[in-house]
């Protein structure tokens, strides 16, 4: 077993695996009507979809972090390796998680590694990731 396959092991609980069980029930056929195709089906979350006609993949995964919480992983990339647009990836979180906030991560320059042009994007399924910047308004 590789390192990397024991770490996904080890980030893996009851809880984690009960809420990717219910995600995939209630994701795959949403994401099946916009078009996309499950190319791989992932033990530790949704795993590997294509959108061919908008050229896309999806990579998830959920896994119980060093904080304790479990964070939901999407990684949106384009098969022609440009940058996906701000509305390809909105719609994408959506299609997984219609009512979760999703926050759009950009590393440090230090840590930050060039391999693709790739959004990343996370969600905290144990608590709010984002606090209410609303004042209690409830729209953004």
């Amino acid at each position: 077993m590789s390192d990397i396959d024991e770490m996904r092991r080890q980030s893996q609980d009851d809880e984690t695996r009960g809420q990717i069980m219910l995600l995939k029930a209630e994701a795959y056929p949403r994401l099946a009507r916009a078009g996309w195709l499950l190319r791989y089906e992932g033990e530790d979350g949704l795993g590997l979809l294509d959108q061919p006609k908008r050229n896309l993949r999806i990579i998830h995964s959920i896994a119980r972090e060093q904080d304790g919480d479990v964070w939901a992983h999407l990684s949106l990339s384009r098969r022609d390796r440009t940058f996906p647009t701000w509305e390809q990836t909105r719609d994408a979180w959506w299609l997984i998680y219609p009512n979760l906030a999703g926050v759009i991560v950009v590393a440090p320059q230090t840590k930050h590694v060039n391999v693709a042009e790739v959004a990343h994007v996370c969600g905290n399924l144990s608590k709010p990731a984002v606090p209410d910047f609303t004042r209690g308004l409830g729209t953004i």
